[in-house]
């Protein structure tokens, strides 16, 4: 028998095991997750962390907030400040010590507040004690969810994204990262497959023992490269669509290597 031959099945094997694996991870696996994280996040971890410390938020095209932090449990931010801007120019400020989020009247209550209007010539100026104003946005938009990208279909992951963008989030790699790694795994496990079947084919002193051996390193130093490579993108400027996918090209040159060589 050919090698080509010995290797077809294991070819459409790796193929079709590939092809469930792309389906289930942008569709089947994230429904999956709902339930493991639920538990994680009511057990084990916090419910909820806060976006960030001293953070900028563009809540509408031309509407933007600061908050210098923000309480989740007590749904309060501190040093507060709200712009809206018309034709690049800011037409009306707010700024308040605190705000405080009224779930009953879906409104936001500002402490200490000075509102100011401004137009080409006037400018007024009142302060409130007492402020309470609707504002588009809520407090869910200044929290993450912990790993909350595992329990989103690929579709939700894209508009999760489209929506961060319009608001002006800039970082938002991590998400681009797990909305590709769900099509590139698939592909490192047909490409994977085909080198452990090329590797086990051929006879060796020392049994299979010396093929996992092989094997075992391999899976490591791919997964070594796949954190270098995200970390870059993560910590670096590197894209993410290039991160998840540098372990499968280095690898997808040696399946090709290794499969021409044991052909002969």
């Amino acid at each position: 028998m050919s090698f080509k031959r010995l290797m077809r099945p294991y070819i459409i094997g790796s193929a079709i095991i590939s092809s469930i694996l792309l389906i289930a991870n942008h569709f089947v696996i994230p429904q999956a997750n709902k339930s493991r994280l639920i538990f994680e996040e009511k057990y084990i971890w916090e419910h909820f962390y806060a976006v960030d410390n001293n953070f900028h938020i563009r809540i509408s095209p031309d509407e933007y907030i600061y908050m210098q932090s923000y309480n989740v449990e007590s749904k309060t931010g501190f040093r507060f400040s709200y712009e809206k801007l018309k034709n690049e120019m800011i037409v009306e400020k707010i700024n308040a010590d605190r705000c405080q989020y009224d779930s009953v009247q879906k409104k936001w209550i500002l402490t200490e507040a000075i509102v100011r209007n401004l137009d080409d010539i006037h400018e007024t100026m009142k302060k409130l004690p007492i402020y309470e104003r609707s504002f588009p946005f809520k407090p869910s938009d200044l929290v993450e969810k912990r790993e909350a990208k595992q329990m989103m279909t690929s579709p939700q992951i894209l508009n999760y994204i489209e929506k961060e963008r319009q608001k002006g989030s800039q970082n938002l790699n991590e998400y681009l990262i797990e909305y590709h790694r769900r099509t590139s795994a698939p592909f490192s496990a047909f490409v994977l497959s085909i080198i452990g079947a090329c590797i086990a084919s051929q006879k060796v002193r020392g049994g299979s023992g010396i093929h996992l051996a092989v094997g075992l390193m391999i899976s490591a130093f791919y997964i070594l490269i796949m954190q270098f490579s995200t970390m870059f993108s993560l910590k670096g400027n590197l894209p993410p669509l290039l991160a998840v996918w540098i372990p499968n090209f280095l690898f997808g040159l040696l399946a090709i290597v290794i499969y021409k060589r044991y052909s002969k």
